[in-house]
C-alpha cells in the first residue's frame, strides 16, 4: 500500500491520520454542546426547519440578527438524529431555571456532547424543551466541516507541492491558532467551524482552477466555486468579499467561466429568499441589516486589540496566519499574471480590514450608562470580546495562510539544500 511513498511522506500521512484520530477522539469526549448565545438562533431556526415551529415564534424575532446556515447544512445530519432516536425512547431531564433569556436557552453548567444523545432537556423558564436530534445534528455537523475542511486542507497541501506534502503545517497551523481550538472544545460556535471547512473547499478548487486550466472538469468547479461561496454567505456575510474579488479576478483571467461561477453563487442567493420566506414569512427578510449588534466605527483602541495587543491581536494570537499572509505576498509578487495567490491576499487583507472596523454596539446593553464598547474598554472586556469574537472570522484565512506557509517551508528547506551542496 505505501510502497508509492517515500519513508518520510509515509511518516507524514501516518502523522496526520493520527492527528484526525486524536482530534476525534478529544471532540466526542470534550465538546460542549450548550445552546447559548449565537447557538441559540441556530437552535431556533433549526426546529423551525424541522418542523418544530410553535415553541419558537418568540425567539425568531431576536434570531433575526444571525444568519441561518447553520441550521440549513445540519438538516441531513438532525433528520438523521430523528430516524436514530425513533428506534429509543428518549429520556426527559429537568433543568434549573437559570437560563436568562433566549440566548441561553440551555443552563449555564456546561453540557458535553456526550452527555446529551437520547435526552431530552426541559428549561422551565422558557417553557421549551431542548431536543438532543437538534443540539446533536448542529454538533455533528460542524465537527464533520471541521474534518472536511482539514482534508481538503490536505488535498491542498498535495496539489501544491509535487515532491513534498508538508503535511506536518497541518498541526502547527491548528495548535496556533487558538480560536479554532476555543470554538471546538469551549464555546461551541458552530458557524465558526462550518464556515472553516467551506473556506478550505472553495480555496482548494480555486487553486485548481488556476493550476489545472485544461481540466474537463473546469466549468463544474466554477459553477462549485460560486456554490460554496454562496453557502459560505448563508453563515458570514463577509463572503460577500470573497465574492466580488474572485468575481473581478475570475472575469479577468477566465472569461468564459464567469458565468458559471455566478450562476453557481445565483442558486445559493436565490436559496436564500427562499429560506427567508419559509421563516420569517417574507422573501425579503433582511432585518440583520437593521440589527443593534455591531456598526462601522474607528476606535484607535480597538484597532490595536485587534492587531497588537499582546492577548488578543492577531500579531501574538494567530502568528502563523500572520506568517502565511507575508509568505502569499511573495509568492504573489513571484508568480506571473495569472496566479490564484494575489485575489486570495487581497480577499484576506479586506476581511481583516473589515474586522477592525465592525465594532460590536449592542444597544439594549445601555442601562449601564454606557455603550457597549465603552463598558468593554473600562471593564477590559474588550480583549476578550476581541479574542473570542471577532477572531472567529480569522478562520476564514486559515487555508489561505497555510498556502503561504507552505511558500515559506519550500523557501527554506531550498535554501538549506542550496548551501549544503556548496
Amino acid at each position: 500500500m505505501f510502497e508509492k511513498f517515500s519513508k518520510r511522506e509515509v511518516i507524514e500521512i501516518s502523522l496526520f491520520i493520527l492527528f484526525i484520530i486524536v482530534l476525534t477522539i478529544l471532540f466526542f469526549n470534550f465538546a460542549r454542546a450548550n445552546v447559548e448565545y449565537d447557538s441559540g438562533a441556530y437552535y431556533t431556526y433549526l426546529a423551525v426547519l424541522t418542523g418544530n415551529d410553535k415553541p419558537y415564534e418568540t425567539a425568531l424575532i431576536p434570531a433575526r440578527n444571525f444568519t441561518f446556515g447553520v441550521s440549513l447544512v445540519s438538516l441531513p445530519v438532525t433528520h438523521t438524529m430523528f430516524f436514530v432516536s425513533s428506534f429509543v425512547e428518549d429520556e426527559l431531564v429537568g433543568t434549573m431555571p437559570d437560563s436568562e433569556n433566549w440566548v441561553t436557552l440551555f443552563p449555564k453548567k456546561q453540557v458535553l456532547l456526550k452527555e446529551i444523545f437520547f435526552k431530552d432537556y426541559f428549561v422551565e423558564e422558557t417553557r421549551m424543551t431542548i431536543e438532543w436530534e437538534l443540539l446533536a445534528g448542529i454538533a455533528l455537523t460542524s465537527f464533520l466541516f471541521l474534518l472536511i475542511g482539514i482534508i481538503a486542507c490536505y488535498k491542498l497541501l498535495l496539489l501544491l507541492n509535487k515532491k513534498r506534502t508538508n503535511l506536518f503545517l497541518l498541526v502547527p497551523v491548528f495548535v496556533f491558532s487558538p480560536i479554532l481550538l476555543h470554538n471546538i472544545f469551549i464555546t461551541p460556535q458552530f458557524p465558526t467551524l462550518i464556515a472553516f471547512g467551506l473556506m478550505s473547499l472553495f480555496v482548494l478548487f480555486f487553486v485548481k482552477l488556476y493550476k489545472q486550466k485544461n481540466n474537463k472538469y473546469v466549468n463544474r468547479q466554477s459553477v462549485l466555486l460560486g456554490v460554496l461561496l454562496g453557502l459560505l454567505l448563508l453563515l458570514r456575510y463577509e463572503a460577500l468579499i470573497f465574492f466580488f474579488v474572485t468575481l473581478f479576478f475570475i472575469a479577468r483571467d477566465f472569461k468564459e467561466r464567469t458565468k458559471y461561477f455566478v450562476f453557481g453563487f445565483g442558486v445559493m442567493v436565490l436559496l436564500y429568499f427562499a429560506l427567508n420566506n419559509a421563516l420569517f414569512g417574507s422573501f425579503w427578510e433582511f432585518s440583520f441589516i437593521h440589527n443593534t449588534m455591531n456598526s462601522f466605527a474607528l476606535n484607535g483602541y480597538y484597532i490595536f486589540a485587534n492587531l497588537l495587543h499582546p492577548f488578543s491581536g492577531i500579531v501574538f494570537f494567530s502568528p502563523l496566519i500572520v506568517l502565511g499572509l507575508i509568505g502569499l505576498y511573495f509568492l504573489q509578487k513571484q508568480k506571473s499574471k495569472l496566479s490564484f495567490a494575489t485575489p486570495l491576499l487581497i480577499s484576506s487583507l479586506l476581511l481583516i480590514v473589515v474586522m477592525l472596523f465592525r465594532i460590536p454596539t449592542f444597544e439594549d446593553f445601555s442601562f449601564t450608562g454606557l455603550s457597549f464598547l465603552e463598558f468593554l474598554f473600562s471593564s477590559g472586556g474588550a480583549i476578550q470580546l476581541v479574542m473570542y469574537d471577532a477572531n472567529r472570522y480569522l478562520t476564514l484565512v486559515i487555508p489561505i495562510a497555510l498556502i503561504g506557509l507552505n511558500f515559506v517551508v519550500n523557501g527554506i528547506i531550498t535554501n538549506i539544500k542550496n548551501k549544503t551542496n556548496k
